[in-house]
């Protein structure tokens, strides 16, 4: 949760009911996020096998979800250019 928090970044937190509802039988520790938002991109060889994946498809689907946040045009625009459908959260 803190890597998610921290790098803003898209999680899934799975917590079964019998956990989430017993009690605690310790203090939950204290702790701070970061200030600053870290700044993370995909490497150039990342990119380029994307890239390659989405040329050799005949279908995609765009699902856009939290990690899509401030990138609406951008979205839009990539979904034009692959002809793709977009399913958001």
């Amino acid at each position: 949760m803190r890597a998610a928090i921290g790098r803003k970044g898209v999680a899934v937190v799975v917590v079964p009911g019998n956990v989430a509802l017993a009690p605690l039988t310790t203090p939950a520790p204290n702790w701070v996020a970061p200030s600053t938002a870290p700044l993370i991109r995909p490497t150039l060889g990342e990119v380029t096998e994307l890239a390659n994946m989405l040329n050799a498809s005949s279908r995609v689907t765009l699902l856009c979800g939290a990690g899509c946040k401030d990138s609406h045009t951008e979205v839009i625009e990539l979904a034009r250019k692959l002809k793709a459908l977009i399913v958001h959260a």
